[in-house]
């Protein structure tokens, strides 16, 4: 008979490789399966979060507008900066809903700004032309450092050759989030204030 640890390993799995919308269904079979949802709920807030950042998932906020629940935009526990409407949102991983919202505030970078909308412009003017339901939520945050800049997709490999120092600004990631899963090769060179430039290369 398996044990404890190995149920809460096989009920992880079968959650975290659930198909794209239809993770609530998988979490319904599960329970059914289950001769109590003790296993189930003790593993839900850390499971079911992992799941929605690793697939983007794709949410509407209270302002009509539409972005991603990503690693990269997660400013604090459960907080997404949304780059759009330059709000920071509370997001329920269980309910898989908006709960609160407020202003970034100091989150924001306003030096970096320019050159955040500008990628993401048109980085959104690919995707729109090549992904029919495709979003894109580029998430520029304050910090000191730039780690490494990402550029996500689903599936998608990348490789950042450098990194520096950026007016104070992160450049955490570019999320692309799209159904057919098709793979994407793009380049996308950005300048900070300071004049260098640097080279995101993805393929």
């Amino acid at each position: 008979m398996a044990s404890q640890q190995e149920i809460q390993q096989i009920i992880t799995n079968f959650l975290l490789n659930a198909p794209p919308g239809e993770f609530m269904e998988v979490v319904t079979d599960i329970r059914g399966l289950l001769k109590n949802d003790a296993i189930l709920n003790s593993l839900a807030p850390s499971v079911f979060k992992q799941y929605n950042t690793d697939q983007m998932l794709k949410v509407k906020t209270p302002y009509n507008s539409e972005f991603l629940i990503t690693k990269q935009g997660e400013v604090s526990a459960n907080e997404y900066l949304d780059p759009a409407t330059k709000q920071i949102v509370t997001f329920d991983h269980i309910r898989q809903e908006i709960t609160g919202a407020r202003s970034a505030g100091n989150a924001l970078d306003s030096d970096v700004e320019p050159y955040r909308k500008a990628f993401e412009t048109q980085v959104t003017e690919y995707v729109k032309e090549h992904f029919e339901n495709g979003l894109v939520s580029c998430t520029v945050l304050r910090t000191t450092t730039v780690p490494t800049p990402s550029l996500l997709a689903s599936p998608l490999s990348c490789s950042t050759p450098t990194t520096s120092t950026l007016a104070d600004g992160a450049l955490s990631g570019l999320a692309l989030s799209s159904p057919d899963q098709a793979m994407l090769n793009s380049r996308a060179t950005f300048a900070s204030p300071c004049t260098t430039t640097k080279t995101v290369t993805c393929s």
